[in-house]
C-alpha cells in the first residue's frame, strides 16, 4: 500500500489517502458493481468524470485537499441546478456539450455512441479489461479507460 499511495507519488500525504480511499470506498467498489450485477445481465455503459478544475457544487474548497473531480461534480455539466447555469471555461463547455450529446443518444437508442465523439465501450461482464469512458477537459479529453488497473482495484478485492 506504501509504495502504491506514497506521499511523494501524489505531492502530500493527504492526497495520497484521498486517493487510496477514492479507489477503495467507490472506484474498485463501483466498477465490481458494473461488472458483477449490471454487465451480466444488460449492455452497461460507465464513466469516470475526471475534471480535476470543475466549479463543484459549492463544497467548501482547500487549497490543501482539492475536491478535483468529487462525487456528483459532473452534475453541472448536465443539469442548470438551482436555476444558476455554471461558470465554465471553454473546454468545460464542450466537455458538457459532449456529455449532453452522449446522454440524448444513450436515451435515444440504449447506447451512449454519438457519431462525432469517441466511441463509448460496453462494461464486460467477463474477465476482459474492464474499460470506461473518461470524462475530462485535461490531456486525453475524453477515452476509454481501465478503470481496474487506474484505481488499483487488484488491492481492493470485490468478490
Amino acid at each position: 500500500m506504501a509504495a502504491v499511495y506514497s506521499p511523494s507519488a501524489y505531492g502530500t500525504p493527504a492526497l495520497a489517502w484521498a486517493a487510496l480511499n477514492t479507489d477503495r470506498v467507490f472506484a474498485c467498489p463501483t466498477l465490481a458493481s458494473d461488472r458483477q450485477q449490471l454487465a451480466r445481465h444488460t449492455a452497461t455503459y460507465a464513466y469516470e468524470f475526471a475534471d480535476r478544475q470543475s466549479p463543484g457544487l459549492g463544497y467548501p474548497q482547500s487549497p490543501q485537499l482539492p475536491l478535483g473531480a468529487a462525487h456528483a461534480t459532473d452534475l453541472p455539466y448536465l443539469f442548470d441546478l438551482g436555476g444558476r447555469p455554471a461558470s465554465f471555461t471553454a473546454a468545460q463547455n464542450r466537455l458538457a456539450a459532449h456529455m449532453i450529446d452522449y446522454w440524448t443518444a444513450f436515451a435515444r437508442t440504449g447506447a451512449p455512441d454519438h457519431r462525432n465523439l469517441p466511441h463509448w465501450p460496453q462494461v464486460p461482464a467477463r474477465a476482459t479489461t474492464p474499460y470506461v469512458q473518461r470524462l475530462d477537459t485535461g490531456p486525453g479529453g475524453i477515452h476509454r479507460v481501465d478503470d481496474a488497473a487506474e484505481h488499483h482495484c487488484r488491492l481492493w478485492p470485490q468478490g
